[in-house]
């Protein structure tokens, strides 16, 4: 019965009894994927919605925000990270940039992507994300990708409503 509980909480790395590797799992395997229910609420960054009478707190970007009404029905295709100190789950409206994202994490794939810069000059880059979560900066909170760029050489921060494509890089 130990054995399996350790299964539950360490799935995706050395099993630190056994030392066995074990899969990496699907992005749509894990534990929320997806969420349908009604919109109870919107706030800057993040929705409380209601799926079966569970109001789960979903960060997104103000593009979806924005697309969705209180009290009407969403769907959402999600990502959930799993830190050491706090559970964050995170919406989109396309499931194409969920999986995307979250298979590139959890696979150390590089991604191609069109970013929007501050001047809003298009700026083509090549990525290597480590996570996505939520970033402050200049006194906003954002919906982001911190990722490896390959064009700076440098870790940066990306944030998700800028990125306007998002393509996996041909190995």
């Amino acid at each position: 019965a130990v054995l399996s509980l350790l299964n539950l909480y360490w799935p995706c790395a050395a099993h630190p009894i056994r030392n066995v590797i074990f899969p990496q799992p699907r992005y749509d395997a894990g534990m929320i994927g997806h969420l349908e229910g009604t919109v109870h609420s919107t706030h800057a960054g993040f929705l409380i919605l209601s799926v079966a009478g569970v109001g789960y707190k979903v960060a997104t970007t103000r593009e979806t925000l924005a697309s969705l009404k209180n009290e009407k029905t969403a769907a959402l295709w999600t990502h959930l990270a799993v830190r050491e100190d706090a559970l964050d789950l995170y919406g989109f409206r396309t499931e194409e940039k969920t999986q995307l994202l979250h298979a590139a994490v959890q696979q150390e794939q590089r991604l191609s992507i069109i970013y929007l810069k501050g001047k809003d000059e298009k700026s083509t880059r090549v990525i290597l994300p480590r996570s996505i979560g939520r970033e402050l900066y200049n006194g906003k909170e954002f919906t982001a990708v911190r990722a490896w760029c390959d064009m700076r050489q440098d870790e940066r921060v990306f944030n998700l409503e800028r990125i306007l494509k998002i393509e996996t890089c041909s190995p």
